[in-house]
């Protein structure tokens, strides 16, 4: 039947009586696109001229505003804001469908009527944009650099603080750190230098350990495992499906 065409389990209950199918596979789309608005919603701030570290492809010929010819804005960033917007207000419509009067309740299936189609339209254009934006996605990497520096080392006043709390305790460690940075910030100094000053810190901390704790470089923490650790489950979950794609699912 159209269930095994299109590869899909068959339900095992009439779906007159049961509306949780339609809701959740509608919850499952507001969901990806809530992760793309997330996304998109990042890259529209990075594209702040402030900032300046991330910027979406640019066509030749684009008006970024009908006012201020020099704007370039993040066109589908916003896009997808707004789809992403739209779906959840669609969803939460659809959840009230689920309680309904014994079987068949007209008032609760009619409203899939008006917004089903409209979530699978909405999703499919968000997903097609998100693709063009994150294939045409501008990295500005010594913007980043140039950004992380602008804080003189404060930024990383986390790794310090660990490090120390291996020998003074944790808290102990947070608040001298939290004072040396609070006086490097009034003053308009690097952290490097208040923690150089600081002989609660430099007799465990020396100045080689401290250099090395301030290298942006070397502060990475677990993003590079945990990039591989998503990049493996998605790969485990390709293959998942393919394998069930093989599955005969017509119905009997």
């Amino acid at each position: 039947g159209f269930l095994a065409r299109v590869e899909l389990r068959p339900p095992v209950i009439s779906w007159i009586s049961a509306r949780d199918t339609q809701t959740e596979f509608m919850n499952l789309l507001m969901l990806i696109a809530a992760t793309f608005d997330k996304i998109g919603h990042e890259i529209y701030i990075l594209q702040h001229p402030e900032i300046g570290e991330l910027r979406e492809g640019f066509v030749a010929g684009t008006v970024g505003s009908i006012t201020m010819p020099h704007k370039r804005n993040p066109e589908i960033a916003e896009h997808l804001g707004t789809l992403a917007r739209l779906i959840r207000h669609q969803v939460s419509c659809l959840a009230e469908s689920l309680v309904h009067d014994h079987e068949r309740d007209g008032r609760s299936w009619k409203v899939e009527w008006g917004v089903i189609a409209p979530i699978c339209v909405m999703a499919g254009a968000l997903l097609h944009l998100s693709t063009i934006m994150c294939a045409g996605l501008e990295v500005d990497s010594a913007r980043m650099l140039a950004n992380l520096e602008a804080t003189q080392g404060h930024v990383l006043s986390e790794g310090v603080m660990m490090a120390l709390a291996a020998h003074v305790g944790k808290q102990t460690a947070h608040d001298r750190v939290y004072a040396a940075a609070i006086a490097a910030a009034q003053a308009g100094r690097p952290l490097r230098a208040a923690l150089l000053e600081q002989p609660e810190i430099t007799r465990h901390l020396s100045a080689d350990q401290i250099d090395t704790l301030l290298d942006y470089r070397r502060q990475l923490g677990m993003c590079p495992q945990l990039v591989d650790r998503v990049l493996a489950a998605a790969e485990e979950l390709r293959r998942t499906d393919q394998a069930y794609g093989s599955v005969d699912t017509s119905v009997p």
